[in-house]
């Protein structure tokens, strides 16, 4: 397996040429990195939820309505005995 070995000891020759500074400057920036990847999965994950919520009332009501339209008729009073 000398071609992954290389590759690793290429690998820490590049890197020991940065300074530790360096080194702490790009680990913070790929911790927060991370954190920033985090948070929009977390919001991602809300809203398929809310959408399938929002479609699941929707068609709930409109079972409803499609079931009993009589709510949403006008009233016609019959058999009063009046005429206009």
């Amino acid at each position: 397996m000398g071609y992954g070995d290389d590759l690793d000891a290429r690998f820490e020759e590049l890197v020991a040429q940065f300074s530790e500074e360096e080194r702490r400057r790009m680990q913070v920036a790929a911790a927060k990195a991370v954190r920033r990847a985090q948070g929009r999965r977390s919001w991602r994950r809300l809203v398929l939820p809310a959408i399938c919520l929002v479609v699941a009332v929707a068609v709930a009501a409109a079972a409803v309505v499609a079931a009993s339209p009589q709510p949403l008729a006008p009233a016609v009073q019959t058999g009063t005995g009046q005429h206009p």
